[in-house]
């Protein structure tokens, strides 16, 4: 039977510092913020004229998801 032993230096001896959060950090940049706003808002602008162009519930659903999606996409590689 081998048995290997492997001794690991605990972390703050390597100088490693937790990260503080401060309570006024921002979640997300403010680019990242305008992306996802407009993609939601393509979203929910595609649901909307699927769902009043006789679509049932779930289609309407799945419109407006996968046009957000493809919305984030678009903005993310059009917003500099």
């Amino acid at each position: 039977m081998l048995i290997v032993v492997v001794a690991v230096p605990p972390l703050r001896a390597r100088g490693w510092e937790p990260h503080v959060h401060n309570d006024r950090d921002p979640l997300l940049s403010q680019r990242s913020a305008l992306i996802l706003l407009l993609g939601v808002l393509v979203g929910i602008g595609a649901g909307t004229v699927a769902a009043l162009g006789d679509a049932d519930p779930a289609t309407a659903v799945l419109t407006g998801a996968s046009a957000s999606g493809a919305g984030v996409i678009f903005f993310n590689a059009t917003i500099a």
